[in-house]
């Protein structure tokens, strides 16, 4: 049995290590330390990582969950996590009703991010998930990056900050109004701003 400073040392040892034995070596001293500390959020935050690495989806969730379950007010971040795993989730899953359920999945949880914080971070975050999981632009994409742009542009220090981010979601809004919506006239709007 490894008591906490020995794993604490091997997880500085292996934690930047992306091989496959390497992320199986980092998954077994993460589920050590739970053993010593079953509520270690930061575990299981590394585990969600860790699991989706190798694409084992479920225990990637039960993880990611976890943390969700684990912390008294859980962040944006837990949800955008757990979000992101559920899609690419869904992306491996081959059974249509399986698909579509941990599709919704994926959707109700980013929504709880986008709840919890007014970051375009997380607006644009949402509006990402949203075209993974349906596959292409949607209105729901495109209120995900409306939100992101108007909450750039109602704070001109965080905009400043942000520049890329900021060019991002205006390219991906005029892309969307010229290719998808074939809306021209706001297609121009947005690319000459």
């Amino acid at each position: 049995f490894l008591n906490y400073a020995t794993i604490t040392q091997n997880l500085a040892q292996t934690d930047t290590a992306n091989t496959a034995a390497h992320i199986d070596q980092s998954i077994k001293i993460y589920n050590d330390l739970l053993v010593v500390d079953t509520a270690n959020t930061t575990a299981y935050k590394q585990l969600a990582s860790l699991y989706s690495n190798k694409k084992d989806y479920n225990n990637a969730v039960l993880s990611a969950e976890k943390v969700i379950v684990l912390s008294e007010s859980p962040k944006d971040s837990d949800y955008r996590t757990l979000a992101t795993i559920l899609a690419d989730q869904a992306d491996a899953e081959v059974d249509p009703a399986k698909k579509q359920e941990i599709q919704a999945r994926a959707l109700s949880t980013i929504e709880k991010a986008v709840e919890i914080t007014n970051s375009p971070y997380v607006a644009r975050a949402a509006g990402q998930i949203y075209y993974q999981v349906q596959g292409s632009y949607t209105s729901d994409y495109e209120r995900h990056f409306l939100k992101s742009l108007e909450l750039l542009d109602s704070d001109a220090l965080y905009a400043e900050k942000a520049k890329d981010m900021y060019k991002t979601v205006l390219r991906s809004l005029g892309v969307y109004y010229y290719t998808i919506a074939k809306d021209n006239a706001k297609a121009k709007e947005i690319f000459t701003r």
